[in-house]
């Protein structure tokens, strides 16, 4: 072998080795999982990739290790942030191809606080490959940033502290795949439900005679005054009149007079106008109540009935007046007036 062959070793970059693997993404599916093949995948790739964007879908080494290279880096975040996918009735787990490339969340740390305080705190342990803000419904943002690192070789997941201080700010950082650190004494392995330390204090508690806790020295929480904070305070009994404040101010106080004497008087009409029309309404009634007749002008049911015997009667006398005519069979039949009759009764009945 010539002695040149490997003489340019150290200039070659390695750059789309790197740039592939920032592009892939590993499945995983339970352990001793078999008989698994491509066409199984379509689904997922058609609802949440699309064929499109797959450069090459592959299994490694196992079956149930699958790798596959997306072209599109805000499809390869979605699915990494995803976790995890149902195939064929089976959990199938989301992960970036390399252990070091990892996905955290910062939490406690205002909106104010620039991203690139944060850039500045996660390069000491790799490169940073995206700071975002979490939103609420995509409008409002939350105190959660997500962030993507890579870690360097010496640096591992448990190197990236639990707690730190942005700005004279503790914000709490979690990493995917990391045991979770106490809020009480700050170890690694258990949460502050399960802290022995902070069990020991909770049965202090219980164990102390009554009124024997010493005095509170500051308010509960942080929202309180440090001592000699109020010496340097002038207290001013008034506004200065030519401030824009208080212009400001009063302006406010006069739309606000003027609202609620506009909001009044319209409560005042519309209770007149109601009462008003309530007193009509009696007025109207009583009128009604005179002008009505008496029950014994009305027509009864025996008056109605009389009007149906003459009426009767009289039909009676002029069926002898009718013309006769002769129908199909050849018999002779009289021309009925039952309808005219029946008229008359409606009619009546109608009164």
């Amino acid at each position: 072998m010539e002695d040149n062959v490997f003489e340019n070793v150290e200039h070659i970059e390695f750059d789309t080795v790197r740039s592939k693997e920032l592009r892939t993404i590993q499945l995983s599916l339970p352990k001793y999982t078999r008989g698994f093949v491509v066409s199984d995948f379509d689904e997922f790739i058609r609802d949440h990739v699309g064929a499109a964007n797959v450069i090459e879908f592959k299994m490694l080494f196992r079956d149930n290790e699958w790798e596959m290279d997306i072209s599109s880096k805000e499809i390869r975040e979605k699915l990494i942030r995803m976790g995890k996918i149902k195939i064929k009735n089976k959990t199938c787990w989301i992960h970036p191809k390399i252990c070091a490339e990892i996905r955290g969340f910062i939490h406690w740390l205002p909106n104010s606080i620039p991203n690139q305080r944060i850039i500045d705190f996660l390069c000491a342990y790799g490169e940073v490959l995206f700071v975002e803000n979490e939103t609420h419904n995509d409008r409002v943002a939350k105190d959660v940033r997500y962030f993507g690192l890579v870690l360097k070789t010496p640096h591992q997941k448990l190197d990236v502290p639990h707690f730190h201080e942005i700005d004279n700010f503790l914000c709490w950082i979690i990493l995917q795949g990391r045991e979770p650190a106490c809020f009480h004494c700050r170890q690694i392995g258990h949460r502050k439900s399960d802290c022995p330390l902070y069990k020991e204090k909770l049965a202090s508690y219980c164990s102390r005679t009554a009124n024997t806790a010493p005095e509170r020295k500051k308010p509960r929480g942080r929202r309180h005054i440090p001592e000699g904070a109020g010496d340097e305070i002038e207290k001013v009994d008034h506004f200065d009149q030519s401030s824009s404040l208080y212009t400001i101010w009063k302006s406010l106080e006069l739309n606000t007079n003027k609202l609620l004497e506009k909001t009044c008087s319209n409560l005042e009409r519309s209770f007149e106008n109601k009462f008003q029309l309530i007193q009509d309404r009696h007025a109207n009634n009583a009128v009604l109540s005179k002008d009505r007749k008496p029950k014994s002008e009305s027509l009864t049911i025996p008056n109605v009935e009389e009007l149906m015997v003459s009426e009767k009667h009289q039909l009676k006398l002029s069926e002898m007046e009718k013309d006769s005519y002769t129908s199909g069979d050849g018999k002779t039949s009289l021309y009925s007036k039952d309808h005219e009759f029946r008229k008359k009764i409606q009619n009546c009945q109608s009164l």
